[in-house]
């Protein structure tokens, strides 16, 4: 075999140019992220929020049960007596 390194180039001519610098990749939000964001909440928070928000509704929907049912209760003891 003949001898490459007397007869090619130096290694640093021969390889190709490396990309000077990969421009920064721009994060892509959705429309309500971004919306969120606006309003000063993060994604998590927000999630964490609604859960919020639903748990709250399940329990005020209990409490009027609740009130209901001791109405009713009432009103029948009255027709009993």
């Amino acid at each position: 075999m003949a001898d490459e390194t007397t007869d090619s180039k130096p290694l640093s001519e021969t390889l190709p140019d490396a990309p000077e610098a990969t421009p920064a990749k721009q994060s892509v939000h959705s429309f309500k992220y971004d919306i969120l964001t606006a309003l000063g909440e993060t994604k998590k928070y927000a999630k964490l929020k609604m859960k919020f928000t639903k748990q709250e509704l399940e329990s005020e929907a209990l409490i009027r049960e609740e009130l209901r049912i001791e109405d009713l209760s009432k009103r029948i003891q009255e027709q009993n007596e």
